[in-house]
């Protein structure tokens, strides 16, 4: 089955949403197309068909943006578990400030 701008924005949007590595997650965000399809599209996507595309420098981008954030949240995640585990009863001990809600 041929390939869709949208099947492409959807492949792209879970690239930058789950990261490029998680195939698995990939392939059943893509929209009309099989999980078997968009696991031969993503290995003709990586590690450069994606160079041949017109906007590859945009969609390179977008991927690179949501994988540094799916990084910023991973650190968060191990930071928050090494306070947890610095305490014997975290849950009458801990304390996590929050940020003041300004809206």
């Amino acid at each position: 089955r041929n390939w869709t701008k949208q099947n492409l924005n959807d492949f792209v949007n879970a690239c930058a949403t789950y990261g490029r590595d998680d195939l698995e997650t990939i392939k059943n965000e893509v929209t009309d197309q099989s999980p078997e399809e968009v696991e031969r599209y993503y290995h003709t996507f990586w590690p450069e068909g994606y160079l041949q595309l017109k906007d590859a420098k945009r969609i390179i981008s977008k991927i690179e943006k949501g994988e540094k954030k799916l990084a910023a949240i991973e650190a968060d995640r191990e930071a928050l578990a090494a306070k947890i585990a610095r305490h014997k009863k975290p849950l009458q001990t801990l304390s996590l400030p929050y940020p003041n809600n300004t809206s």
